[in-house]
């Protein structure tokens, strides 16, 4: 075997229905003064809001709220939350992969800038022009089951003006505790449950063959795939049991994507996502998974179709030799998409065609480590070609 280091999360989580009730007591360990950052409908509607205002309230933990998130945060929603908030020794998030990304960009800005910064400022950071070497505390309140951001020290922001759609973090942006409860989960409509839980499953399966892998992530992808295979489309059916174990899978994903990252999948995802900020990041990732797993199978070495043999094998496929039998993971992943009902195509979620070869050009770009971590060498002229079969 050859050496490897493992730099493993180090959020405190608190699995379990009804377990938001803990959020107050969780949080109080780390000051009196909590910024709540969450979504203006889904969590008001589904009351689970009112729960986590009223544990805090009963823990001593004052808080001001922002609840103007978009979908694609942007540096102007990262500035409002921040200008949102009254000197916080806390942030709390509660939402889904959004509301993480705005409310650890948040918890950077506060502790790096004291204060409101202005959009440039906030920039430096998400660009890698400087080091997220100090963050607020986070306790991560998950309400969907695909980011992996409760346990992961990513964030990510939009920059409009440069058409910019990054990956950023560090360690200080690894949330300290995450509150896990699967009712929440509950509320996920089931188009919701099924973008999500794909992104998850690209989480594991991308990591899984990462230039960055090693034997612990392994092991972790593996389970966490077969889960994927067994549980995510009665998830989207809204079984009970299997939104739970989707919760467990989306931990999955975001322990392996914080050691061995992502690939080619995700950074061609961001750069339609900067592109058409309107396109769910789940969405973006169906559009584009099978065409990268069929480049990588196509151009990899022995080790890298081995690797690809064993998804398939874990999603059911008539796997007898996992090198010559990796064509059939691009099958594997297009069936599941078909299954969960998240299968399309570039065209169909409105990207034109003209604009493919920006997209790539932009995901070299800004999601330089991504590619750098793909299986195969990637060029720009190739993520042209991924993107056009994509289309």
């Amino acid at each position: 075997m050859e050496d490897f280091d493992y730099n493993h999360s180090r959020t405190e989580l608190h699995f379990g229905r009804g377990r938001r009730e803990d959020v107050g007591d969780v949080t109080a360990a780390y000051g009196d003064e909590a910024h709540l950052v969450t979504t203006r409908s889904a969590m008001q509607e589904s009351g689970v809001l009112d729960d986590v205002v009223e544990s805090l309230e009963e823990a001593d933990v004052s808080s001001s709220v922002f609840d103007d998130v978009d979908p694609n945060p942007t540096l102007k929603t990262v500035v409002g939350c921040v200008e949102a908030s009254d000197d916080p020794e806390v942030v709390v998030a509660l939402g889904g992969g959004s509301v993480l990304d705005t409310a650890k960009t948040a918890a950077l800005s506060i502790a790096a800038f004291g204060g409101t910064p202005t959009k440039e400022q906030v920039w430096d950071y998400a660009s890698g022009d400087l080091s997220v070497d100090v963050a607020a505390p986070v306790v991560a309140v998950p309400s969907t089951s695909g980011t992996g951001s409760h346990v992961d020290p990513w964030a990510v922001v939009t920059n409009e003006e440069e058409t910019a759609k990054v990956g950023f973090g560090g360690r200080p942006l690894v949330p300290v505790e995450a509150v896990v409860d699967p009712e929440i989960a509950m509320h996920m409509p089931p188009e919701l449950a099924a973008r999500t839980g794909f992104d998850a499953f690209c989480h594991l399966n991308e990591a899984f063959v990462s230039t960055r892998n090693d034997p612990v992530t392994d092991a972790l992808a593996l389970r966490g795939v077969e889960e994927v295979g067994n549980h995510l489309s009665d998830s989207v059916e809204g079984d009970s049991h299997a939104r739970d174990e989707m919760t467990v899978v989306d931990t999955l994903g975001g322990f392996c994507e914080t050691t061995a990252g992502v690939i080619a999948t995700h950074a061609l995802a961001h750069g339609v996502g900067a592109f058409h900020p309107e396109v769910a990041h789940g969405d973006a990732l169906a559009a584009v998974a099978a065409e990268v797993v069929d480049y990588n199978v196509e151009n990899g070495d022995d080790e890298t179709k081995r690797r690809y043999g064993m998804l398939a094998e874990r999603l059911g496929a008539p796997v007898a030799d996992r090198k010559l039998d990796a064509p059939l993971a691009g099958d594997a992943f297009r069936e599941l998409m078909e299954d969960v009902g998240v299968a399309t195509s570039l065209s169909e979620l409105g990207v034109k065609e003209a604009e493919i070869e920006s997209i790539a050009a932009n995901a070299a770009v800004y999601m330089g480590p991504a590619i750098r971590a793909n299986p195969t060498e990637i060029e720009k002229d190739d993520l042209v070609s991924v993107l056009e079969k994509a289309y």
